[in-house]
């Protein structure tokens, strides 16, 4: 059973342990997958001296794990969400079929992966892959078109030549067979591959929602976590929590007493699941 990590961070409360958090999931990675961390987003009535002392953020993320790791040097260990669309895209023109992009505002999310090798050490994924090269080197190939003249086979080879160029082995991690594994995903589309990739390092995330005081309208324009609504509306999540706070409005409208829904919905819980005949009522 994989378990993810999702601690909300504030400033001058738990800041300082962020490190502590990363080192403790490196030690069980057995069972955790990965740390999402949360920069607290204020919610409610908040004066402007607290809300700048607990407020925290991805590039303050970004620095603690540094100065609280040996493994973490800075920024150039993480990348923003939306880098992965790029390989997104190269994946579809390579399948010849759309494959999901988060193309999420840069602001909202950045990612790092950590190798823990057998001996203990920590590597970063940044230490042995050159992800800004790869991405120049995709993004070129992408818009060029050079894909639609391939067929499969040729264009996931194209894509193995390229993602080979930007490794370092001599770097890698020992017992990890980066090349290997690239080949087993681009040539075969065995997928196995890739899972035990992931099953041997650990994603490091940081999700950034927004508050009334740092609502950022381009930023919900690319959000890509929506809430669905019974009319049948996509509201954006920061939009449906904060800012115009569409959660008032849903809620005003559709909401109900559990007693009225049990009402409606006879021999269900409230979580829309039948009842077993022992919890129905006499």
């Amino acid at each position: 059973l994989a378990t993810v990590l999702v601690p909300v961070i504030v400033r001058g409360i738990n800041d300082d342990e962020v490190g502590k958090i990363v080192d403790f999931a490196l030690e069980n990675t057995e069972v955790i997958r990965s740390v999402n961390f949360q920069p607290v987003s204020f919610s409610g009535r908040i004066n402007q001296e607290q809300r700048l002392k607990g407020r925290y953020t991805i590039g303050d993320l970004i620095n603690d794990l540094a100065d609280q790791t040996d493994y973490i040097e800075g920024p150039e260990d993480f990348f923003p969400i939306p880098a992965a669309a790029v390989l997104s895209e190269l994946i579809s023109q390579i399948a010849k079929e759309p494959k999901v992009a988060f193309t999420t505002h840069p602001h909202c999310g950045s990612a790092a992966y950590l190798f823990r090798e057998d001996g203990g050490r920590v590597i970063s994924l940044a230490r042995f892959i050159d992800a800004d090269g790869l991405l120049d080197e995709a993004q070129a190939l992408i818009e060029s078109g050079e894909f639609e003249n391939y067929g499969k086979l040729r264009g996931a080879l194209k894509a193995y030549q390229l993602v080979k160029r930007h490794i370092d082995t001599s770097k890698a991690p020992k017992g990890l067979n980066v090349l290997s594994m690239l080949k087993s995903v681009f040539l075969t589309q065995n997928k196995k591959a890739l899972g035990e990739f992931h099953w041997r390092t650990l994603f490091i995330g940081a999700m950034h929602f927004q508050d009334l005081y740092n609502y950022d309208l381009e930023r919900v324009r690319r959000c890509v976590i929506h809430y669905t609504t019974p009319d049948g509306r996509i509201i954006p999540f920061c939009a449906y929590n904060t800012g115009p706070e569409f959660r008032v409005e849903v809620e005003k409208k559709f909401g109900m007493s559990i007693e009225e829904w049990q009402k409606r919905n006879p021999g269900r819980d409230i979580m829309g699941r039948d009842l077993y005949p022992s919890e129905l009522p006499a």
